[in-house]
Protein backbone atom coordinates (compact mmCIF):
# COMPACT_ATOMS: atom_id res chain seq x y z
CA UNK A 1 0.00 0.00 0.00
CA UNK A 2 2.82 2.37 0.84
CA UNK A 3 5.30 1.54 -1.86
CA UNK A 4 2.62 1.48 -4.54
CA UNK A 5 2.42 5.26 -4.08
CA UNK A 6 5.99 5.68 -5.36
CA UNK A 7 6.55 6.07 -9.09
CA UNK A 8 9.93 4.43 -9.80
CA UNK A 9 10.53 6.96 -12.59
CA UNK A 10 10.46 9.83 -10.09
CA UNK A 11 12.42 10.73 -6.99
CA UNK A 12 11.16 9.29 -3.72
CA UNK A 13 8.89 11.77 -1.93
CA UNK A 14 10.03 12.90 1.52
CA UNK A 15 6.82 11.63 3.15
CA UNK A 16 4.18 9.03 2.36
CA UNK A 17 0.87 8.82 4.20
CA UNK A 18 -0.84 5.45 4.49
CA UNK A 19 -4.44 5.32 5.71
CA UNK A 20 -5.74 2.32 7.61
CA UNK A 21 -8.85 2.31 5.40
CA UNK A 22 -6.74 1.87 2.25
CA UNK A 23 -4.59 -0.75 3.96
CA UNK A 24 -7.72 -2.65 5.06
CA UNK A 25 -9.12 -2.66 1.53
CA UNK A 26 -5.78 -3.67 -0.01
CA UNK A 27 -5.40 -6.70 2.27
CA UNK A 28 -9.02 -7.57 3.08
CA UNK A 29 -8.85 -6.68 6.78
CA UNK A 30 -11.21 -5.05 9.24
CA UNK A 31 -10.25 -1.47 10.03
CA UNK A 32 -9.05 -2.09 13.59
CA UNK A 33 -6.85 -4.97 12.51
CA UNK A 34 -5.57 -2.95 9.56
CA UNK A 35 -4.36 -0.12 11.79
CA UNK A 36 -2.59 -2.55 14.14
CA UNK A 37 -0.86 -4.24 11.24
CA UNK A 38 -0.05 -0.91 9.62
CA UNK A 39 1.65 0.23 12.83
CA UNK A 40 3.68 -3.00 12.91
CA UNK A 41 4.70 -2.64 9.25
CA UNK A 42 5.71 0.99 9.81
CA UNK A 43 7.76 -0.04 12.84
CA UNK A 44 9.41 -2.72 10.71
CA UNK A 45 10.34 -0.17 8.04
CA UNK A 46 11.80 2.04 10.74
CA UNK A 47 13.89 -0.83 12.14
CA UNK A 48 15.29 -1.95 8.77
CA UNK A 49 18.63 -0.73 7.63
CA UNK A 50 20.62 -0.70 4.43
CA UNK A 51 24.34 -1.39 4.29
CA UNK A 52 26.47 -0.35 1.34
CA UNK A 53 30.00 -1.73 1.15
CA UNK A 54 32.78 -0.33 -0.96
CA UNK A 55 35.46 -3.02 -0.89
CA UNK A 56 37.94 -0.91 -2.85
CA UNK A 57 37.98 1.84 -0.23
CA UNK A 58 37.30 -0.53 2.69
CA UNK A 59 34.30 1.60 3.54
CA UNK A 60 30.85 0.65 4.80
CA UNK A 61 27.85 2.93 5.14
CA UNK A 62 24.65 2.11 7.04
CA UNK A 63 21.36 3.98 7.05
CA UNK A 64 17.67 3.33 7.56
CA UNK A 65 14.90 3.23 4.99
CA UNK A 66 12.75 5.49 7.14
CA UNK A 67 14.03 8.22 9.44
CA UNK A 68 10.72 8.98 11.14
CA UNK A 69 7.26 7.45 11.57
CA UNK A 70 4.27 9.42 12.84
CA UNK A 71 1.23 7.52 14.14
CA UNK A 72 -2.20 9.18 14.19
CA UNK A 73 -4.36 6.87 16.32
CA UNK A 74 -7.56 8.88 16.13
CA UNK A 75 -7.17 9.42 12.39
CA UNK A 76 -6.15 5.89 11.39
CA UNK A 77 -3.09 6.89 9.44
CA UNK A 78 0.67 6.59 9.48
CA UNK A 79 3.17 9.01 7.93
CA UNK A 80 6.54 7.59 6.88
CA UNK A 81 9.45 9.94 6.23
CA UNK A 82 12.11 8.38 4.05
CA UNK A 83 15.77 8.84 4.94
CA UNK A 84 17.68 11.44 3.00
CA UNK A 85 19.86 8.72 1.44
CA UNK A 86 16.75 7.11 -0.08
CA UNK A 87 15.40 10.30 -1.62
Amino acid sequence: ACLVQIDPRCTVPPKITVHAQDYAQQFGLCLKSAYSQLRAVARGFYEREITIRDTHRQHRSQFRWVQQVDYFDGQGRVDLYFSDKIK
